[in-house]
């Protein structure tokens, strides 16, 4: 999109943008940072190398919805990583990623694979909305499922919402603010 300024703009809240710039073959490092960002805040383990997967969920019978995920890697230790941009608030946003995450983390389970050995699945969504109106405006938050008999949560799920509110409007001759992303020395 060209700005009023005459110079082009990348709004990244679209598929159309998101997808190309974080989630095509050779833009795997500005990924891993994303990430990682992220990842510390959220006190998880960091990226060292993603791979691309099909972002294509195909149901199991002629019963099931056919999904697409924004962006899906797998890291080094075969954790599978959703990447989700979410512009607009959607009814059920957080129950749809439930949904996503839990056929992420069932896909794995195959003839002869043991629970124990199933990797960890996570989702990330950058959202623009309140998902919860008593969060600040830039939040990170890991929904986690307790397990019944241990009384613990699981780590194999987890669930990150990332809300970025939207870019403050310079005032005539001061500079644009610009959100960083990444840690700060």
């Amino acid at each position: 999109m060209i700005g009023k300024n005459g110079k082009w703009t990348l709004e990244l809240w679209h598929d159309t943008s998101f997808r190309p710039v974080f989630g095509a073959i050779g833009s795997e490092p500005i990924l891993i940072c994303l990430l990682n960002a992220v990842f510390i805040e959220a006190e998880l383990p960091l990226v060292k190398e993603i791979v691309y997967v099909n972002p294509h969920q195909f149901g199991d019978s002629n019963n099931s919805r056919e999904t697409i995920l924004d962006i899906l890697v797998v890291d080094e230790t075969g954790r599978q990583i959703n990447v989700e941009m979410q512009s607009q608030s959607q009814e059920g946003y957080l129950e749809r990623t439930i949904c996503y995450l839990t056929r992420l983390y069932s896909s794995q389970y195959k003839t002869g694979v043991l629970y124990k050995n199933l990797k960890p699945a996570l989702s990330i969504s950058f959202v623009r909305f309140p998902i919860w109106d008593e969060k600040p405006d830039v939040w990170f938050e890991r929904v986690t499922f307790a397990g019944i008999e241990t009384a613990r949560s699981v780590d194999a799920l987890k669930i990150i919402n990332v809300r970025v509110p939207e870019r403050a409007s310079a005032s005539k001759g001061s500079k644009p603010r610009f959100y960083e992303i990444g840690p700060t020395q």
